[in-house]
């Protein structure tokens, strides 16, 4: 029973370690976040905030996200705008520009966005202007929000996010089922030296020979949570090395 119990808690301890050291990936405390509003009447009249030369900010705001092409700067996914004031997770999406904005989409780039600033209640607004187009009133409305403080935990990404569920999952679905497995066996070997329960009968006999089986099944569902963790651990590695290259 010992060993068996140790073929568990091995897994799990590795998957609690795991679960602590990733947790900058999974979880972040932010002091607020950017929270996206329907798109205000007569924005165009709005003043317009000044923008960084080098394409990275809009005002106030950063961009986040990459670029598939780096060579070419061209081809970016994952774009947002964030207040570095808060944190990178709670910002706003900009797939309005970069996936759903002019064709090619591919050739779209922040310099392309302008931010307007309503200084009378708040509110922001980002619109797009492709390379090539003067006239301001052909600015196309991309997203609009308004800051909101307040300490709050976010999601750093959806992988973090499905990261954290495997971790989750196996840490629940192993210790559980363990911890009661664990429970049960100590009695079955009491039966076995000859110090039976008084109150066993032959449905809990049963369900004692069961906990072998769970105990087993905690500790596939551990390892293999172990495994999903690692392989996306080298898998992110590779590509953000291949990322790295060019």
């Amino acid at each position: 029973m010992t060993r068996q119990l140790h073929a568990v808690i091995l897994p799990v301890l590795l998957l609690a370690a795991l679960g602590f050291w990733l947790r900058p990936r999974i979880v972040e405390g932010c002091a607020g976040s950017l929270v996206e509003i329907p798109e205000p009447a007569n924005w165009h009249a709005l003043p317009e905030v000044a923008s960084s030369p080098d394409g990275n900010a809009l005002g106030r705001f950063l961009f986040r996200g990459r670029s598939m092409a780096p060579k070419y700067q061209l081809a970016f996914v994952h774009m947002g705008l964030y207040d570095p004031a808060f944190c990178r997770s709670a910002g706003v999406g900009l797939e309005r520009w970069f996936v759903d904005g002019p064709p090619p989409a591919y050739s779209r780039v922040s310099g392309e966005l302008y931010l307007h600033e309503n200084t009378a209640n708040g509110d922001f607004i980002v619109a797009g202007r492709a390379w090539g187009v003067t006239d301001p009133g052909a600015e196309v409305f991309v997203t609009a929000f308004r800051r909101s403080p307040g300490w709050r935990p976010n999601l750093v990404s959806t992988a973090g996010a499905a990261l954290g569920g495997v971790l989750l999952l196996g840490l629940l679905g192993s210790v559980l089922p363990a911890a009661l497995a664990w429970w049960k066996l100590r009695r079955l070997t009491q039966l076995q030296d000859g110090v039976p329960h008084p109150q066993l009968s032959e449905l809990e006999l049963a369900s004692l020979r069961a906990a072998h089986s769970a105990m087993r099944a905690a500790k596939i569902l551990a390892s293999s949570a172990c495994a999903l963790v690692l392989s996306y651990l080298a898998v992110s590695t590779l590509l953000a090395w291949g990322h790295s290259l060019g």
